[in-house]
């Protein structure tokens, strides 16, 4: 059972909240996935829906034949993640809206160790180059990319 799991519900309920907010990494169960089954998902924004990307172990054949597509997979290594296994890429091509923010605090409170940490700076960097830079995103989601990304504060 992990340490957080063990919090009295009104600090679980508090690191909960804390942790849903742009530039958050949470591991959570994607029943849209085939097959369904957990990812690391890089939290965009939760205003007005919950937008996630997906983190992905490596880039699939379809994308690699696709040089738009593969512009946007922004790689995350494994020595700046201490959650990564391996270094691993955050597919910015696709802005993915299935999550109630109900659901994800459903899930982060059933295990709390869902809760994986937050980008660098770098990332984020690298995130607003290559949404910006992506013919599959619209101008409108690249926007809300933007100002989420943005609103991240690092100490």
């Amino acid at each position: 059972m992990p340490l957080g799991d063990n919090f009295p519900p009104a600090l679980k309920e508090q690191q909960i909240n804390n942790s849903i907010s742009s530039g958050k990494v949470l591991k959570l169960f994607c029943p849209f996935t085939k097959p369904p089954k957990e990812k690391y998902l890089l939290l965009i924004s939760i205003n007005p829906t919950v937008c996630v990307f997906i983190i992905n172990s490596e880039i699939n054949l379809f994308v690699q034949s696709k040089y738009d597509l593969q512009e946007a997979q922004v790689l995350i290594k494994k020595n700046d993640y201490n959650f990564l296994d391996h270094d691993s890429y955050i597919a910015c091509n696709e802005v993915i809206e299935y999550f109630s923010l109900e659901e994800i605090k459903k899930q982060l409170s059933q295990d709390i160790s869902r809760i994986k940490g937050k980008i660098t700076p770098s990332t984020r960097n690298h995130i607003l180059i290559s949404t910006n830079n992506c013919r599959a995103l619209s101008k409108i989601e690249k926007r809300k990319i933007v100002e989420s990304m943005n609103s991240i504060v690092f100490d």
